[in-house]
């Protein structure tokens, strides 16, 4: 149902495109990757367009690393939207190209999973207060309820841009929510909003569930862009979140 978990629907936003998600990989669409040079982005546009004798189109299939977070990309041709093929792409690229390497790539493993993820690593649970900041607002939410099964979650929330960065809701620079509130559909995304805060969010077995950063790894990350960070708090009235203790990312391999 969410695009966050159907990891780059195949089309042509950047060039790339790969499967559906797999299985225990939450949170993939599509990435910007835009850190290639202009030679590499020149390719992507000339891949980009349709091969009109066979009605195919050049696009990427992507794979990434579980623990390293690096990402590999191969050339694949697609069949058009709307044909009936079975076998989505066929593989036409010679080799599998690094489009994101991650710190530790040189060393790690490479145990490698289908897609990329920009989920949160860490599944949420009610009652946890997730820390998030868009820049000189700092906001927080906590889950009251959530289901898999209709996939539904309801959350309460506080922000503002005090200067002692408190969520006291008798300060006036502090907004908060008077009752829960439930996630809304977006596209074919479920959102946790608040403020000028929007948070990609799916629903998981058990009683946890998952939400999302905004950038993939590779990603350019804005200074000011929404940046989260899961506390184990389960009350807002002792959090200071301009505290340097809690510490905010952009994406899985931000500040990594």
């Amino acid at each position: 149902m969410l695009t966050a978990l159907l990891a780059f629907a195949m089309g042509g936003l950047e060039g790339f495109a790969a499967n559906s998600q797999s299985p225990g990989v939450p949170g993939g669409d599509r990435p910007s990757l835009s850190s290639v040079d202009e030679t590499e982005a020149a390719r992507r546009e000339w891949c980009s367009q349709p091969n009109t004798a066979a009605g195919e189109s050049h696009n990427w299939r992507v794979r990434s690393y579980k623990h390293c977070n690096s990402v590999q990309g191969i050339e694949v041709l697609s069949p058009p939207i709307h044909s009936s093929a079975v076998d989505f792409d066929r593989i036409v690229g010679k080799e599998w190209k690094w489009q994101y390497q991650g710190r530790d790539s040189g060393t790690c493993k490479h145990e490698w999973q289908k897609d990329v993820s920009r989920a949160v690593p860490t599944a949420i649970a009610n009652g946890q207060v997730v820390l998030v900041r868009e820049d000189e607002v700092y906001g927080g939410f906590m889950l009251t309820a959530q289901s898999a099964k209709p996939e539904m979650a309801q959350f309460i929330w506080r922000y503002g841009t005090d200067a002692t960065g408190g969520f006291d809701t008798s300060d006036p620079n502090v907004n908060w929510s008077a009752a829960p509130e439930s996630v809304q559909e977006r596209k074919d995304d479920l959102m946790i909003e608040f403020g000028p805060f929007e948070i990609c969010w799916s629903g998981s077995l058990g009683d946890k569930s998952w939400i999302y950063y905004g950038k993939f790894p590779g990603d350019e990350l804005a200074e000011n862009g929404l940046a989260i960070c899961v506390t184990e708090k389960h009350s807002f009235d002792t959090i200071r979140p301009r505290d340097g203790k809690w510490r905010n990312r952009r994406s899985p391999v931000d500040g990594s």
